[in-house]
Formats: structure tokens, sequence, C-alpha cells
């Protein structure tokens, strides 16, 4: 189509922004420099509303009821933010005040823009006239709709494409869950908002919020029940057809053929209708599928499936998701790719490299056999798909499925339909419902004893904490624990990672004093002790660790207990989460280290033999003052030499598989074995080993040779003087980024606008834009900030991808 391929190409200039916001029949034109006002802005969609909303050149400030983590970030975007509702948070000159559609009527800033005359719009109001003044894109669904927007959105980035994006959850490739992308052609006008380029929208069908705005091309993932706080059956049915009537004429109705009313949903639009389906789907018979997934195959970490469209096949597929509602997800982003001009085959990149939206299938992590998994899921269709998703992912556990019911009203409608959904698991438990806007005493008789009732052996718990309690005392492995729910349900799941976590640990800590086994325990404490950055959460169980053989007989009795094992050095390129790590953390303090094989008849060269916990900087001096040269260039390397062999740490021309001869590793089981160099497979920042926990260096031989202890002690002074200078001296993790090739991350950092900036007490250098600095007090949470706004805007403004040098442990899993 002539029309679409326009569309994706004026999308690809990065260079010019939109500004200001267009206006519709009822929402006015806003300027560059007007004032917005956003109450609730601490919101998933409101957060990303405000951050687009600033990128178009408005001054935006908020307001929500509680200090959090998004208002920090929001703050740190330049955007004023208030963790309490006061009419004075109003801007006197405001143009526009934006509620939260969870915001009362009696809210004291929504009554004070009343007062003043102040317009005040929703949020979809704002979105559709986003689409209407670009190439709108609109994915809505009972189920599937964050997922395949934020897979859609990778899609378009790995393509080239620079859309604007709105999604309910936050997206690796861009991250965050929003984006300000290119504009269109520019207004004649320019003091007028430019016209929009490519607008990428999560549609949402809640209180009718999908009905602004008439989008070129729209997704209908699936239809059925719900929300019924809003809509009767019939209602729901009626709100899709309306929507399936505001797609342009001229643009594409994406559909699934297996939605029971999909033949209704396509006679309603006026555009061209695609209808997409999965092998097995049932379709109606006037209906046929332009787009088949079929030969579907699960794998342990991915899925492969054919593609066919209008009968002829375009090969093979790969995804990192699993589930057949995941390749009708794929499949559904295939065609709106296509219909905007963009080939299937080039889009396999993108959609291999999506792994979920948060919340979505999230492996926490594996201990004792019990893999602990988060999931979004809170319908009963939806738990039904993760479950049976799991089954074929991981077919030879046990599953257990903890739900926490969502809503009084969903309940009371979806009784029988939660049951059965829940049910398909081999073990259920059953948390009290989480009323969210909805209170108890509103609904009487609808309880989560009434769910248990209409289960046989299923368990009910007094509370979610109890749900966590009683997984780690009963779940053996192989399973699988599924904690379901759209409430606060995650901290259900993390107990029961670090409930899991403590019972092996237990296990590990009799069986070493069993085998006398040496080190210093810690006991369960902050790790931010063990970093450079001084950040991290606690650990189980900290053992500090002396020698070789004790360090590799830790890791194997961690393995044999399925407790989580990590070594760490001096912390020098590490990111530990807030909540810390569950299981084991071992510290390296192995440091004895001897120079030989030198003689007369080596000459001028030497062996050092040294064990892996030893700091390089200090082994440099040491080596320097007996005349020993080929590591003084690490002297502004703070980590152990182990870790610097694991990053191939490097500096002033020098790395280290330039004096690495061969390396002692310890698997799981404690088996020893001598890697050559070779082995190591060392390249830049990166080796085989990274990210292996199961692997540990014990010792290693580098080469050395002789040299004046003065000339190098001047090259030690010379290093050491150019790190002072350019690097700063607060806690660190060293370089944050990998430099990408032919440019510098830093370069591209500060070029971004990003030197300087803050969130909480993290700060982006101002001596350094690739050193993230730990003011006083900050937490990963605002690293971790930081490094998604680096991220995504160095890819927004440069098409660059920077990739951390440094390894970040604990949080969010794709697997384990």
């Amino acid at each position: 189509m002539t029309s679409s391929n326009a569309a994706a190409r004026t999308t690809m200039a990065p260079t010019a922004r939109g500004t200001g916001w267009p206006g519709s029949d009822n929402l006015p034109a806003l300027r560059p420099g007007d004032a917005v006002h956003l109450v609730g802005i601490g919101g998933a969609g409101m957060s990303g509303l405000a951050l687009v909303l600033s990128a178009r050149g408005l001054r935006v400030s908020g307001s929500d009821r509680s200090p959090s983590f998004a208002l920090e970030r929001l703050g740190a975007a330049g955007i004023v933010v208030h963790d309490t509702h006061h009419a004075d948070h109003v801007p006197a000159t405001t143009k526009m005040l934006i509620p939260s559609p969870a915001i009362p009527p009696e809210n004291v800033e929504l009554r004070c823009a009343v007062e003043r005359g102040i317009p005040v719009h929703k949020r979809a109001e704002l979105l559709g006239a986003l689409m209407d003044n670009g190439t709108g894109v609109a994915i809505a669904g009972t189920h599937g709709k964050t997922t395949t927007t934020g897979w859609l959105a990778t899609v378009l980035l790995a393509a080239g494409l620079d859309p604007t994006v709105f999604v309910g959850g936050a997206v690796d490739a861009m991250g965050s869950n929003a984006r300000a992308g290119a504009a269109g052609t520019r207004s004649e006008a320019p003091d007028e908002p430019q016209a929009e380029g490519l607008v990428l929208v999560e549609a949402d069908e809640y209180d009718q919020s999908f009905h602004h705005g008439h989008p070129f091309v729209a997704v209908i993932t699936n239809v059925e029940h719900d929300h019924p706080d809003i809509y009767t059956a019939a209602g729901v049915e009626q709100a899709f057809l309306e929507f399936a009537g505001l797609v342009r004429s001229a643009g594409r109705l994406i559909l699934w053929g297996g939605t029971p009313n999909a033949s209704a949903l396509a006679a309603a639009s006026k555009a061209t209708t695609e209808v997409y389906a999965v092998e097995g789907d049932a379709i109606a018979d006037d209906l046929r599928p332009r787009w088949f997934a079929h030969g579907i195959v699960t794998e342990a970490t991915r899925t492969v499936f054919d593609v066919s469209r209008d009968g002829t096949c375009l090969g093979t597929f790969v995804i990192h998701l699993h589930g057949r509602h995941n390749v009708a997800n794929a499949l559904a982003v295939v065609a709106v790719c296509a219909a905007l001009g963009l080939e299937p085959v080039d889009q396999r990149q993108g959609l291999a490299a999506y792994r979920g939206a948060e919340r979505r299938m999230d492996v926490l992590g594996r201990i004792g056999g019990v893999r602990v998994v988060d999931d979004y899921a809170h319908h009963p269709t939806e738990i039904r798909a993760t479950i049976d998703a799991a089954r074929a992912r991981w077919p030879q556990d046990t599953l257990w499925s903890v739900v926490q019911p969502h809503t009084f009203s969903r309940v009371a409608v979806m009784e029988q339909g939660f049951a059965d959904a829940a049910g398909r698991a081999d073990h259920v438990v059953w948390t009290p419902i989480f009323g969210a806007r909805e209170r108890a005493a509103d609904f009487p008789g609808v309880r989560s004893e009434a769910l248990a009732a209409r289960l046989e052996g299923s368990r009910l718990v007094p509370d979610i904490d109890a749900s966590a309690a009683l997984i780690a005392a009963e779940a053996t492995g192989p399973a699988t624990a599924l904690f379901l729910g759209a409430g606060d349900i995650p901290r259900a799941s993390r107990a029961a990672l670090r409930a899991l976590g403590a019972r092996a640990v237990a296990r590990v800590a009799l069986t070493a004093d069993a085998e006398a086994l040496p080190g210093r325990r810690m006991g369960a404490m902050d790790l931010s002790a063990f970093t450079s950055l001084r950040v991290g959460g606690p650990a189980d169980l900290v053992v500090v660790v002396e020698d070789p053989d004790a360090l590799a007989g830790w890791a194997r009795l961690a393995h044999e207990h399925g407790a989580p094992c990590h070594v760490i050095g001096r912390g020098s390129n590490i990111l530990i989460d807030d909540d810390g790590l569950p299981g084991i953390v071992l510290v390296n303090r192995c440091e004895a280290w001897t120079v030989r094989e030198h003689s007369a008849a080596a000459g001028d060269s030497a062996v050092l033999h040294t064990e892996g916990g030893v700091t390089l900087a200090a082994l440099a001096h040491s080596l320097a003052r007996q005349g020993w040269a080929g590591l003084e260039a690490g002297v502004g390397i703070p980590g152990s030499v182990a870790g610097a062999i694991v990053n191939n740490a490097g500096a002033h021309g020098w790395q280290m598989e330039d004096s690495i001869l061969r390396v002692e590793v310890s698997d799981a089981t404690g088996e020893r074995s001598w890697w050559p160099v070779d082995a190591l497979a060392l390249r830049y920042r990166d080796s085989a080993i990274k990210g292996r926990h199961d692997l540990v260096i014990l010792r290693a031989e580098l080469r050395l040779h002789a040299d004046d202890p003065d000339a190098i002690r001047a090259r030690i002074a010379t290093f050491t003087a150019h790190r002072r200078a350019t690097q700063p001296s607060s806690p660190s993790v060293g370089s944050m980024f990998r430099n990408p090739e032919g440019d510098y991350a830093g370069r591209l950092i500060e070029a971004a606008g990003l030197k300087g900036q803050r969130l909480g007490a993290a700060e982006v250098s101002t001596k350094h834009a690739n050193f993230f600095i730990n003011r006083g007090g900050a937490r990963a949470a605002d690293v971790q900030g930081l490094i998604k706004e680096a991220h995504g805007r160095v890819r927004s403004r440069f098409g660059v991808d920077l990739h951390l040098e440094i390894e970040t442990l604990g949080g969010r899993s794709h697997d384990v």
C-alpha cells in the first residue's frame, strides 16, 4: 500500500521531534511552553503520558497520593511532581488538567480545576488526538494488549522506525512504558503543533477509553466479557463493534479469527479486514485467515513456528515466549508491520529479541528445584493460558497455581471460570480477593471461600503472606509455582522465593558443618558493603572464603542442595538489586600469589601463580616493587583478578587476555580443570564464563616480564593520574556501558543531555558520563532508572543500542 509505506518512511528520521499537542473537535491544541497538570501522575499510563508531554515541549506538573519511584523518575526528567494532593499544586497558568481514571470527582485538585475553568480531559482523549494527527496504530483486546503493543514497538524500533509509543508496561527496547517519536510533516504555522508520525497506542476498553481517535491500523486480539463493573457481556461486544467502526476506511483492521464475534467485528469496520489465526483455532465459515501460524514446536527457551500469508509459507519464525496465545500475538505483530510496509522477513530480529512485558511469565528464580513465576493473569482466560503455557514450557514440573482473584465484580460473574482455569494446575491455592477499586461490603457473599468450594482439593489461605509460606513449605522439585493476579501478589512471589532460599541455605549450612568447611559466615546481611557502588539488598547467607578449596566446596554444596550461589570479588562490576539475592553469596578473599619460573634460563620472563580474590591494582603495585611488569595498566581497575578475567578488563591499550596463560575453574559439581586462554573465549569486556554462576575461577597463571622498578612505578603514576583526572572518585561500578563500535558510550550519553542527571541519590557523573555514581544513600532502583533513561534516550536520538558492561544480579529474570 502506497499510503502505509509512506507513513513508515515518515517515521524513519529521528531528528524532527513533535512539538506541542494536536487539538481535536473537543480538545484544545497545546503549544510549547503551555502548562499541563496530571492528577495521579504516578500510575503506569499517566507517567508515560507525562514523559511524552514533556518531550513535546510542554511544562508538565503532577501529583499523586504518596511518594514512589515513578515520581522520582519523573522528577529526574524535569517534571514538577508532588506526593500529596492540594489545590496549590495546580499551576495558575495551567491550560489543561488530566486526571487518572482512579481519581474520584471530589479530589481537591480536580475540584480546583473545575472552579477555575481549567479544561479537564482524559488521557484517552489526548492519545486519540495524536492518532488522528498521524499514522495511528491501536492494539485492543480483552487479553494480550500489553504484550502485543510492547512486541510491536520492539520490532518497529529494530527496523529503524521511530514511533511514539504508549504501552501498559515497561518495554526493554524503550527502557520505559512510553516514548516520544519523530513527527510527520511540519505545520506551516511554526507556533502550531506539528503533524505526528507513527503513533502506537495500547487501546484499553476500560471505561470506553478506546473510543477516542481513528487509527489507521487496529488490532483486536480477542473479545471476552471483562470489567463487569463497567460492561454487561453484550455491552463488551458492542464496545468493540464501535471500536472497529473507528478504524479509517483506508486502513486495516487486524482481527484474530478465533474470537466468537469475529464476523460481526469485520462487518462493523469500514477498513479492510485481515484475519489471523493459529493452527487449531475454531474459525467462522465466512472468515478466511490471511495470516496463519502452523507447525508450532515448543522448546525449553523458545517457540518455533511457520507463517503463511494467503496460503504461501513465508518461512520459520522464532520467538522467546511460550503458549499458543503468544504465537497469536506474534502473528498480529507480523500483520501490522506488513500493513505499515515492513515485510515479515524483515521482522525476525525484533520478534526474536522481545522477552515479554513486565509480570508476564516472569521467572523470578529456581531454588531447590522449585521455580517461582510471577504473572499478571487475573481473568479466567488469562489464567488458563498462563498455566497451559507453563505446562508446555516445563512439562516435567508439578504445577502450583497461587491465584489472587481480582475484583469482587469479576469473581461474582466468573466464579466457575476462575475455578476451571486454576484447576488446570496440579495444586491450587486461593488468596482473598483483591478488591482494587471495589469494597467487599458492596458484594456480600462474594469471597474466595466460594472458589475453593467449587474446586475440590484446592486450598484457601488467609492472606498472600500465607501463600508464600505454603509454597516454601510444601512445594518440592521439580515444580513451578505460578503466582497469578493483578493486585499485590508480587509481594508473595518474592517472599516465596526468599523462603525457598532460606530453606536451601539451611541445608547447605548443616552439610558444611558436617564437612568442617572453612569460611567466615556473616549470616544474612546487606550486600552493599561488598560492592563498589555501595548498593544491593541482602543475601540469605554471606560467607567470606580465604581458601580456593573451600570456595569450590561451598559452591558444590550450594549446587547439591539447590541453593542459588553467587561468587563476588571486590564487587566493582556488578549491580545487585535492592531485593538482594536469595541463597548464598561467597565473597572471594583468596589472595595468595607467587612468582615462579624466573631464572637465568628463563631470561626476563616469569609466570605469576595467583588466587582469584587478590585485587588487581594491589597486585600490580607489589609486582612493581619486585621489578615485574605486565599488569601495571590494571592499577585503574579496582576489581579482583578473577573478576578482571571474567570481564576481560582492560585499560590503556592492555586487557587481561594479553597476560593470561591459563585459569583453574571449578564447576557446580566441584570438578576442577585448567582452561587455556583460548577456552575462555575472551572478547571485549566479555568471556565464556561471564554470567555462568555454575563456574568459579579459583586460580590463574599470568605472564610477566622483568623491568626496572622505577620505570614500572613511573608508568603506574601516569596511569593513576589519568584515572583521577578523567574518572569520578565517588562510589561507582566503573564503566556502565560497553563502547559501541566506532564510538564511546560516555560521549553518546553526554550528547543525549544526561550528564549530571540524577535519580534519587544516583547520578550520571559530571566528570565522565559512562560512570553512574552513588552520592550517598542511592538504591539499585535509582541506578536502574538511570540505565533505562540512558538506553532509551541514546536509542531514540542516535539509533544506537547501548549494552551493559556490568552484570546485573537479582530482580527480574527471564529464565533460570
